[in-house]
């Protein structure tokens, strides 16, 4: 029987980035039958992950993303580009990434955008630039940050997409009242084993 299981990826330090497909870390199995890994059969991840989560000693910051290709419109032009909800909270904490132009996103921020560096620069015939406005699926958004091209990981979430509150993605990409998230992101603490913190998600 072919089941859905969730990745556990190890991206150095003291991060942990878990979404639906393979389990493993380093290229070894990390969950098993029971416990957090058997989450992975509905092929789901939700806010009681999160909260689970929470509750395990030596992990410092656990949240949720949701993230979605959706249509962009700027200026009669469209491209299809990968956006991020996530909390303003979780750039902080994880600081991969350096605003250009303009400034990040704060938790009181609604309908704005944080564009990419090689969306802003080369996706479209115009630069977009802070004060622009961009559709995304039909809503429009106004751009208050462009970020600084990205290196090694980073590069591969800050260059080439859009990142909006996760409020607002919610409103975008899912029914009411659901409590689905794309991805989980978790950060222990500096003095933990990280061994010892995937077992206990495990």
């Amino acid at each position: 029987e072919k089941s859905l299981t969730e990745q556990l990826d190890v991206f150095g330090g003291n991060v942990i980035f878990i979404s639906p497909g393979k389990m493993n870390s380093n290229s070894n199995p990390i969950f098993g039958s029971g416990g957090f890994g058997s989450q992975a059969l509905a092929g789901k991840l939700t806010t009681t992950d999160i909260s689970m989560l929470r509750g395990i000693n030596g992990i410092e910051y656990v949240d949720g993303l949701i993230t979605q290709n959706a249509d962009v419109v700027f200026r009669q032009e469209t491209a299809t580009i990968p956006i991020e909800g996530s909390s303003s909270e979780l750039w902080k904490i994880f600081n991969i990434v350096d605003i250009e132009k303009g400034r990040m996103l704060s938790s009181s921020d609604r309908r704005v955008a944080v564009v990419g560096n090689k969306i802003a620069k080369d996706t479209f015939d115009k630069e977009i630039n802070v004060g622009d406005m961009i559709e995304i699926k039909g809503v429009s958004f106004r751009v208050i940050g462009i970020l600084k091209p990205g290196s090694g990981f980073a590069a591969s979430i800050v260059d080439s997409g859009i990142a909006i509150s996760i409020e607002d993605a919610k409103d975008l990409f899912q029914e009411p009242g659901s409590r689905e998230v794309n991805a989980i992101v978790i950060k222990a603490y500096d003095n933990i084993d990280l061994s010892r913190v995937v077992k206990d998600i495990e």
